[in-house]
């Protein structure tokens, strides 16, 4: 074997690296799919967050054709109830932010508790998904686990946080580069968002998970 075929070849770093992204683009375009009937997002979500955590469980790349639909699947019911919800309340606590300010004097002080109430349940939304691809039960015992695992490292929250939130932020602040943001989130930005994610959750999920990635 050659130069360029040790190069090319798939136990090579360079092949490694390039089936990795393989893994990423496929993951995302799966998702951008489970985007279009909006409904199907929480399970999209859950079907990425499950892939990307076997891949930190089994350290090599996994077939996306297989486990991405297995997984979304598995848990369509949980995380299609799940986000339904969250969209609702969130839509609800939007409204009532609304009036408040129309209302104003006493009524501006209760955005405040709106706004704790929000990033509370922005919190668990972010971890309900992953969370659910690796313990089963119901959606009272998840939010349990949600609670648990944000709030026992702080500074895994902070990072999730961030790289779920500023990239939106940064697409929202430069309307000139908005084609190039289009490109990224198509193609590859959400599942970048969902790996990082999985790598930290899977070191805090290890010590829990038997067979269930």
């Amino acid at each position: 074997m050659g130069f360029v075929g040790r190069i090319f070849n798939n136990d090579s770093a360079f092949g490694r690296l390039m089936t990795r992204i393989a893994v990423l683009t496929v993951c995302n375009l799966m998702f951008v799919l489970c985007t279009v009937p909006v409904f199907t997002i929480g399970a999209g979500w859950s079907a990425m967050c499950h892939t990307f955590l076997k891949m930190s469980k089994i350290k090599d790349t996994v077939n996306p054709f297989r486990e991405f639909p297995a997984a979304f699947k598995a848990n369509f019911k949980r995380a299609t109830v799940s986000f339904l919800f969250f969209l609702f309340i969130f839509a609800f606590l939007a409204l009532e932010w609304y009036w408040c300010g129309q209302f104003g004097g006493f009524f501006l002080t209760l955005r405040l508790g709106l706004l704790m109430i929000a990033v509370c349940l922005f919190v668990i939304a972010l971890y309900i998904f992953p969370v659910m691809t690796v313990f089963p039960g119901k959606l009272t015992g998840l939010v349990k686990h949600c609670i648990y695992f944000a709030f026992k490292k702080p500074l895994y929250l902070l990072v999730i946080l961030s790289i779920t939130i500023l990239p939106f932020i940064l697409t929202y602040a430069f309307p000139d580069y908005y084609p190039l943001a289009a490109f990224i989130w198509f193609f590859f930005g959400f599942a970048l968002v969902a790996r990082v994610t999985a790598v930290l959750l899977y070191r805090e999920f290890e010590p829990f998970i038997e067979n269930e990635l």
